[in-house]
């Protein structure tokens, strides 16, 4: 099954503390998802800052005194401790003082402690405690503790035997974990009323910053807690595909940013792409959300296609050998590769075909023998994740589409590896053949990593995870317990008529995109302590942040900040940008509904409505985002409108998903999505229209400035119109970034994916 792309959501947390549930830009907290802040001895509030690629939430002061600081409030709260409990978190301690917490949950005073997270009285030790009343039952104590750096935490209470803490766990869980030992003699559900974030109960308060922290009162499964340490680990930790070091590393993203579709790839990662009996050189395809690079042709003749040679290589083969790939074979041909090195036909090859259209087959050769391989069902037109993985002379494994865990879809090779050593191979070719009557492969390619090392479990399980996250905007598919009945009553127990609303039809479009809910407002995630939860947290995991967790937000107009008393449409960035400049015309606040019935709130008017955006918007480098619509049944022309030159962005009289900037069209003339809502990404060089790229030419251009139906055509080509977020940064954002701030207003707006 799939699932709601943020685990820490799906698993449902008691409390949950997230920087997107906090308003755009910096400045001082009093509350964060509904719990207070508060501040002691003159150290002022917690300050959510935007230095850094995340944003985080400070607590406390650089201040030697005891009694100044600041800290969160989570009142009173019942444990169910029977059931276990879970701390999950994104935190750092920036500065030295002993003792001090991360959590502390308890009643006031020292009277009677329940569990607490803290720096020890040794700077470089992390430790937790577990308390019946006054007796301290058990403890953990983990060295190596480093100020100033992040951390992701774990804290589980699986029985009351048993205490586990992890620091910056893999999703297999075996790295960094100590284990406390002893009884718990009151396992049972517990009142505490003086639970705070960065505070002790007795007093002092802690140089704490924090990223992300949910707390369970249960002890979540291993399965779950796999997806949520693989989710934090992708999203706050960069790569681990290249922290592992892979020797060869392919990724369309490496590919020139502002490439048009089907551009030639005559090198790739500085390896060069050759063609073979007039095919053509490989093309860069960015006609799908995920770009990737096209290899062959769908020509029967076997001589003919293309491939990537990646020239001389040594593999030391006495360390094992790893594969990961993200691929697709688009036709079917017998025995086309998906890579090939050998010293011609069956001489030390290691290999991956498909045989026929309905395998994939691993093959490990000694010189002309051939030692072991696997097979596994493999069809055609669908992205795969491929792992091979070359552990030892007597172990070839291989999986197709496996979770974190290593469970899936595993097929294991038997025989003996006669040749285990290192071997400089000649011909290590992507989309070709050693054998010279094999085809070339119709093979399409978003990323792949070969090491000369067996990866290890855990190691595998990272890369894996995040291949997954990357590729496909899922986590891994391993909750536990849960069920799609479980999940449907998870957004909405019964629904208000007794029956659950959403059928299935409805939550889910196809295989990998869930339909994201508008109306949930509350999500009661325990029987007694319902929390609040935006939009936000229905992100797709990684890849899809607030915009204002985007290093470069320049202006951000939304639905909610348009003034219907003064008709200005205020910047919620924190920048200060107010729209105040309007036509005469009524502009509303209220729903819009496209032909496909997808409903979206949003300010809307006629011919005679406009807005003109400040004189330095756009700014003279630039990521335009907008959600759009011409309302139905009126007039068709521009919405988007430069002020001072002949520019546009997504919609003329040709239809919506057309850009025109400056002196010439970029895009192809041609009405692509008629009435219904259009996510638009716009810079000087680049259209997309629902996530695609729509330009078939480069040309550079800007707007002397931005207008809703306001600008140099206002008299003749203005509209009907219905928007609800533009949103402004002052660079040009990377692909993946462009991907994350359209896929958040996907989810913010319950839009289907498409």
């Amino acid at each position: 099954m799939q699932n709601f792309r943020n685990p820490l959501i799906l698993t449902a947390p008691k409390i949950y503390l997230d920087t997107t549930q906090l308003p755009a830009g910096g400045g001082a907290v009093s509350e964060w998802n509904s719990f207070a802040t508060a501040e002691v001895g003159g150290a002022g509030l917690p300050t959510l800052k935007t230095d850094e690629t995340y944003r985080y939430v400070r607590f406390g002061t650089t201040d030697a005194t005891i009694s100044k600081g600041n800290y969160l409030n989570l009142g009173t709260q019942t444990w169910n401790l029977q059931n276990g409990f879970t701390f999950v978190g994104v935190v750092r301690l920036y500065e030295n003082k002993s003792f001090q917490r991360i959590f502390d949950l308890g009643n006031a005073g020292t009277s009677s402690a329940f569990l607490l997270y803290r720096q020890l009285n040794v700077s470089n030790y992390l430790g937790s405690v577990v308390y019946s009343g006054t007796t301290q039952n058990i403890s953990t104590s983990q060295q190596n503790l480093t100020h100033g750096s992040w951390m992701l935490l774990v804290l589980r209470i699986p029985s009351a035997n048993l205490v586990e803490t992890f620091r910056d766990p893999s999703s297999s869980l075996l790295d960094n974990k100590v284990t406390g030992n002893g009884t718990i003699t009151n396992y049972s559900s517990r009142t505490t009323t003086d639970n705070s974030i960065a505070k002790s109960t007795p007093g002092s308060y802690s140089c704490l910053d924090v990223r992300e922290i949910a707390f369970y009162d249960r002890s979540i499964t291993d399965s779950e807690l796999s997806d949520v340490v693989g989710h934090l680990h992708y999203k706050y930790f960069s790569d681990p595909l290249l922290r592992k070091g892979p020797n060869i590393h392919l990724d369309a993203s490496q590919l020139p940013q502002l490439s048009l579709d089907n551009t030639n790839v005559s090198s790739w990662n500085s390896f060069a792409t050759a063609e073979v009996g007039g095919a053509g050189l490989p093309k860069l395809r960015t006609n799908e959300p995920n770009r990737y690079v096209r290899f062959g042709t769908t020509d029967a003749t076997i001589s003919k296609g293309n491939y990537l040679n990646l020239g001389t290589q040594t593999w030391n083969l006495q360390n094992g050998f790893t594969f990961v790939g993200v691929v697709r074979f688009y036709e079917s041909k017998n025995w086309q590769r998906i890579f090939d090195f050998g010293n011609g036909p069956q001489n030390n090859n290691l290999l991956c075909t498909h045989p026929d259209s309905s395998r994939l087959s691993t093959h490990v050769y000694s010189g002309d023998t051939r030692n072991t391989i696997t097979t596994m069902n493999s069809g055609i037109g669908s992205w795969m994740v491929i792992v091979i993985r070359v552990t030892n002379a007597n172990l070839l494994e291989t999986w197709k589409d496996p979770s974190s865990n290593l469970i899936d879809n595993k097929v294991t090779g038997t025989g003996t590896i006669t040749s285990y050593e290192a071997r400089t191979l000649t011909n290590n070719w992507i989309g070709r053949s050693n054998w010279a009557g094999d085809s070339y492969a119709c093979l399409d390619i978003r990323e792949m990593a070969f090491y000369d090392r067996s990866l290890t479990d855990s190691e595998l399980s990272d890369v894996v995870s995040y291949m997954r996250i990357k590729h496909f905007g899922d986590s891994i598919p391993t909750l536990g317990p849960l069920s799609i009945k479980s999940i449907l009553d998870f957004v909405d127990p019964g629904g208000s008529s007794g029956e659950n609303p959403y059928a299935m039809d409805k939550l889910f479009r196809g295989s990998r995109t869930p339909k994201y809910i508008s109306s949930i407002t509350r999500i009661p995630l325990a029987a007694t302590e319902p929390t609040r939860i935006s939009f936000a947290d229905f992100r797709g995991a990684g890849r899809t942040e607030s915009p204002a967790d985007v290093i470069g937000i320049y202006a951000w107009y939304t639905p909610e900040s348009w003034d219907v008393g003064t008709k200005s449409w205020n910047d919620i960035s924190g920048n200060g940008r107010h729209a105040t400049e309007t036509r005469a015309g009524t502009i509303t606040v209220g729903d819009s509904t496209d032909p496909l019935g997808r409903s979206i709130t949003c300010i809307s008017g006629g011919t005679g409505s406009g807005i003109r955006f400040p004189a330095d918007v756009l700014p003279e480098t630039y990521t335009l985002f907008h959600l759009a619509r011409y309302s139905t049944g009126g007039i068709r022309k521009r919405i988007f409108d430069g002020l001072g030159n002949n520019w546009l962005s997504g919609f003329h009289e040709y239809g919506p998903g057309v850009a025109y900037h400056g002196t010439s069209w970029f895009t192809p003339q041609e009405n692509l999505h008629g009435d219904e809502w259009v996510v638009s990404c716009d810079t000087k060089q680049l259209y997309r229209s629902n996530k695609v790229q729509r330009n078939n030419q480069i040309f550079i251009g800007n707007s002397t400035r931005l207008t809703i139906n306001y600008g140099k055509f206002v008299a003749v080509e203005s509209s009907d119109w219905a928007c609800a977020d533009v949103i402004v940064f002052d660079r040009e954002l990377t692909n993946a970034e462009m991907l994350g701030v359209e896929e958040y207003l996907y989810k913010k707006h319950s839009l289907t994916i498409i």
